[in-house]
């Protein structure tokens, strides 16, 4: 009888921990998530490597890029966050398919945009930590968004990104700072408010400017 009845115990711990578990994975912010990251690795790679002259191996971080970013959207479950991710794909997948002439500012606008929409993902996975009173993964994704959205602004070396610098320095405020909750969620609102436009205004920007490339190609046919 005690062994039966220690059987039983052994059970219903081991249950309770599958569910104390199973809990924690579901709650926990995708920033936490190491595939997450994965992608960012890669834009920067390609970026440096094409910088480099090393266009191979740039292509193979790209293409890695745009895998891992398919394999990521798997596991996001945020409406915005997929539709934003899924604006900036194309573009790279265009450069993709016309290897040979890509340019240094093409590689590096795609990229950063790409960076853009991983940057709103982790701060949407801030509010969601700030939600749930998670102020330490709220924190650690504040500064994953910064972490991206510094390589964004690298790799856009002397291009005006002077509305990322702002965004930059807003998260830097939210991760460096004891702000209370009510302001918090109001800023990373805001934050993700500001990334939206500017991934949209991005957008907008490489289509008026494949429009005139276009264009140029018939003129001089």
């Amino acid at each position: 009888m005690k062994l039966t009845n220690y059987f039983v115990f052994i059970l219903a711990i081991t249950a309770v921990l599958y569910m104390v578990d199973a809990m924690r994975w579901h709650y926990e912010p995708l920033a936490l998530n190491g595939i997450a990251m994965e992608p960012v690795i890669h834009l920067v790679n390609s970026s440096n490597y094409f910088g480099e002259e090393e266009q191979e191996r740039s292509l193979r971080e790209l293409e890695a890029a745009v895998r891992k970013t398919m394999i990521l959207k798997e596991e996001i479950s945020h409406k915005k966050s997929l539709e934003l991710l899924d604006v900036s794909i194309p573009s790279i997948l265009q450069l993709l398919n016309q290897p040979h002439t890509i340019t240094s500012d093409e590689l590096n606008d795609s990229c950063t945009k790409m960076l853009v929409a991983l940057t709103y993902m982790q701060i949407h996975s801030a509010t969601v930590s700030l939600e749930n009173e998670q102020y330490y993964d709220m924190k650690e994704s504040i500064g994953n968004a910064m972490y991206i959205l510094k390589r964004a602004l690298l790799i856009a070396d002397g291009m005006e990104r002077g509305h990322e610098v702002h965004i930059y320095s807003q998260m830097a405020h939210l991760f460096e700072n004891e702000v209370d909750a009510e302001e918090s969620k109001q800023m990373l609102n805001l934050i993700l408010d500001e990334l939206q436009y500017l991934e949209i205004s991005e957008l907008q920007g490489i289509q008026v400017a494949d429009a005139e490339s276009r264009q140029s190609s018939q003129a001089i046919n």
